[in-house]
């Protein structure tokens, strides 16, 4: 058996055909598909509805609806083919019960009673049976053709929606950067009309300095012009002075230079008037061979080294 995914109201018609048994009147009905007129729906590319928040345009409204229709006449068809597999599955198992029903009938009977027309029943009812099979064969493969074009125009439609839902996501992305760019620019631009404002009050100041001192150094210029002749007198007058100066010392100089040789001189005479004068250590140290012969030339060299010389204190 091969269940159905779904069921609709309105299946299609069947075409009942019987077969007559002479000994047990009975009529044995094989169900057939009617030609079902629905047309398959393409599997060509169709644009779907846009997402709710995003305008569409008439010819977009009419593709979206046209391909929810196709969607909907593929569904009913695959729908109908899964009812007619389930009607012809139940007339197969119903056919087997009656075939095997007749072949045990016909086991059991006498050999005389009319086996050409139960081998003629036989032959009726295996031609209804491989029929149905036939029938059955084919609706599956109607059902399995509608399911793979209804798939394949579900993902086409999946797939449009993502593109879509991605594209509005990147129109928002777009317009976001466009207005932060938008606003950062405008305040790029006021700082910077901001710093040159600053910029111009800044050299307008220096510009107003600038005069100002202009107008004190033209004063100052014009005072010290006035002053001139009587810093000029005042040179001259200290230009001799440092000549006069510089004149008393050279005199002071070679003066001191006479003093200084005659200093010399002095000291020179000193050194050969004073005699020479040494002092002997003559200290005994303990556990020595003899008396220290140290001569020193003063006395306090004499007790630094009896303080410091070894074994001597």
């Amino acid at each position: 058996m091969y269940p159905a995914e779904s069921y609709v109201d309105d299946g299609p018609p069947h075409i009942t055909t019987s077969v007559e048994h002479n000994d047990e009147d009975l009529a044995v009905p094989v169900s057939k598909p009617a030609e079902d007129d629905t047309p398959v729906p393409p599997t060509s590319p169709l644009p779907v509805p846009e997402p709710r928040n995003s305008q569409l345009s008439p010819e977009d409204e009419f593709e979206g609806d046209d391909l929810r229709s196709q969607l909907a006449r593929a569904l009913k068809v695959l729908n109908a083919k899964s009812e007619e597999i389930v009607n012809l599955d139940r007339l197969l198992v119903a056919e087997r019960e009656k075939n095997e029903l007749l072949q045990k009938q016909t086991a059991v009977q006498v050999p005389d009673e009319q086996p050409e027309r139960d081998q003629a029943t036989i032959r009726l009812l295996t031609v209804s049976l491989e029929d149905a099979n036939k029938a059955k064969l084919a609706a599956e493969k109607d059902r399995d053709f509608v399911r793979e074009q209804y798939m394949n125009a579900s993902g086409y439609v999946t797939t449009v929606r993502n593109e879509n839902t991605e594209l509005e996501k990147r129109a928002q992305i777009a317009e976001k950067q466009a207005t932060e760019g938008v606003a950062l620019v405008r305040a790029t631009f006021t700082e910077r009309i901001r710093f040159l404002e600053e910029d111009v009050k800044s050299w307008r100041q220096m510009a107003d300095f600038a005069v100002a001192k202009d107008s004190r150094m033209n004063d100052d210029i014009r005072r010290r012009a006035a002053e001139a002749p009587e810093l000029q007198y005042r040179n001259e007058k200290l230009k001799e002075e440092i000549e006069e100066l510089n004149t008393h010392i050279g005199e002071l100089n070679s003066e001191l230079a006479k003093k200084d040789e005659e200093i010399a001189e002095l000291h020179t005479r000193l050194e050969m008037d004073i005699p020479e004068l040494v002092y002997p250590c003559h200290w005994r140290p303990v556990g020595g061979e003899g008396p220290c012969d140290a001569l020193l030339d003063s006395k306090e060299e004499l007790e630094k080294h009896v303080l410091t010389a070894p074994g001597h204190l």
